[in-house]
């Protein structure tokens, strides 16, 4: 049964949300730089996207970036890293096939999912993560670019967990779409894309850790790699 709801979540929803996406694309409400086919091509290894997070539409967008290909290789079906408030609602069932719910604040259901995501990344599959742990405007404590006016979120320390050695990081850049999905907008129809503004995605490039980078210093790396992206 998972696997039927799987394959109908990328058939159906993939195939529609992957024309759309390529319309914003044409039309340049998304312009994407630094995209090259082969930097989503992790071979014989699985593939984690990381991406700073300032709304929700990067998580409606960003699983897009490997469309057709996900239609056609399992392995390139991205499944996000969701916290589990929106995991639960029911205008969110159709996508939960493609996502992994985790419930941030309890360290029982942390584990777990970080058990089933070291799984997953033994099986070679491909895996978007947001390590800022919410949408950036919510966060205390921060870090802020030198080269450019962007700022994230520190990352927790679990985040080693996930980026060990077998797997390529690939990270992505988002701007401009805290003006498609305002983080502060009210109303019922507040979470409605405003797809006429425009959204710009930069794309870094592929890379795995080694032994040059120290344990204790793999969180800062990551958030340097992140905060760079933006200069391709």
């Amino acid at each position: 049964m998972k696997k039927v709801k799987l394959f109908l979540t990328v058939w159906l929803v993939g195939l529609i949300g992957g024309i759309v996406f390529w319309v914003l694309r044409l039309t340049k409400r998304i312009e994407v730089f630094g995209y090259k086919k082969d930097k989503f091509i992790s071979k014989d290894k699985s593939l984690i996207l990381i991406s700073n997070h300032p709304s929700l539409w990067e998580p409606a967008i960003l699983p897009f970036l490997l469309f057709p290909r996900f239609i056609f290789s399992r392995k390139q079906i991205p499944f996000s890293l969701m916290d589990k408030g929106y995991f639960k609602k029911k205008w969110f069932t159709v996508f939960r096939p493609v996502c992994i719910p985790i419930e941030r604040g309890n360290r029982r259901e942390e584990l777990r999912t970080a058990n089933k995501v070291e799984e997953m990344l033994k099986n070679k599959r491909t895996l978007i993560v947001y390590p800022e742990c919410g949408r950036t405007f919510l966060g205390k404590e921060f870090r802020n670019s030198a080269t450019h006016s962007g700022r994230i979120r520190k990352f927790p320390e679990g985040i080693r967990r996930l980026v060990g050695k077998g797997s390529v990081i690939l990270t992505i850049w988002v701007e401009g779409s805290d003006e498609v999905i305002p983080n502060r907008g009210k109303g019922l129809f507040c979470f409605l894309p405003k797809i006429w503004k425009k959204t710009k995605i930069f794309i870094g490039q592929p890379f795995e850790f080694n032994e040059v980078v120290p344990v204790n210093s793999i969180v800062e790396f990551l958030e340097n790699k992140l905060l760079e992206t933006r200069l391709f």
